[in-house]
């Protein structure tokens, strides 16, 4: 694994967004590919919790008054999505599962946030775990790389990290984006915590042939990927991720 000081090898296939109301996938993925699928990340329901009717702002009922400033914060923050992934005793839900409990219509366009208009009040149950933006767990990035396998010939892949998905350095000024090039399975190296000055997930994975391309921006739920048609069915076919086929005018944002 190396790190490289020019972006030049990767830059056809980085955005240039602009503000807008609604994001789709071609705004942050090139049209190149013949298919493309979302790999949504998942849920967790707290096993612990019994009370499925318990809010997240019920949970973080402000403790004091010294306290109330930071409690009113998470309040918000709760009432519009889960919480930590550090609890004890979690089980994983699918999109599909959830979808057909909170009666939210499950297609290409789906996000982590359309399930909170299923909810009561508009707020996110206690038991229930958002999905992790940005991110992909190790067991569905080695899943990933599995089936990436078969379409990356023996050939460096490049792996970008917009600044967002690095660590401020101490000096701030020396904040920014960052890219490396390595093979296919070093990607490890990012979730192991090996390559310190950056957040685990690469934002972009780009193999030099260009045969595939996968994206996790650090403010979605799922991640995208690109390829040809036979892998992209792969990905819909695997027992280990969960995905849904999407097009480039797919929504990205709800």
């Amino acid at each position: 694994m190396k790190k490289l000081s020019s972006f030049d090898e990767i830059r056809w296939a980085l955005p240039s967004l602009e503000e807008k109301k609604d994001y789709f996938v071609a705004d942050i993925m090139p049209s190149t590919f013949s298919a493309y699928v979302k790999l949504l990340h998942p849920f967790y329901e707290d096993t612990e919790i019994t009370d499925h009717s318990m809010g997240w702002d019920e949970y973080y009922h402000p403790w004091s008054s010294r306290k109330q400033q930071m409690a009113d914060e998470i309040v918000e923050q709760a009432k519009l999505y889960g919480g930590t992934t550090r609890a004890p005793h979690l089980r994983s839900i699918s999109w599909r599962e959830l979808a057909k409990k909170y009666s939210v219509v499950f297609n290409e366009g789906i996000t982590g946030n359309a399930f909170q208009r299923g909810m009561p009040d508009g707020k996110w149950p206690r038991y229930l775990i958002g999905p992790a933006a940005g991110e992909l767990t190790n067991g569905m990035t080695q899943a990933l790389v599995d089936l990436l396998k078969p379409y990356t010939t023996n050939e460096d892949c490049f792996f970008y990290f917009w600044c967002l998905a690095t660590k401020i350095p101490k000096n701030p000024h020396d904040w920014g984006d960052v890219l490396y090039e390595g093979l296919l399975k070093d990607v490890a190296l990012f979730l192991d915590g090996k390559i310190e000055e950056v957040n685990r997930t690469p934002t972009y994975w780009i193999p030099k042939s260009r045969q595939w391309l996968v994206c996790s921006d650090y403010d979605l739920d799922f991640t995208l990927v690109g390829g040809s048609e036979e892998l992209i069915e792969g990905l819909l076919n695997s027992q280990s991720l969960e995905c849904v086929r999407c097009e480039l005018g797919s929504k990205i944002s709800s």
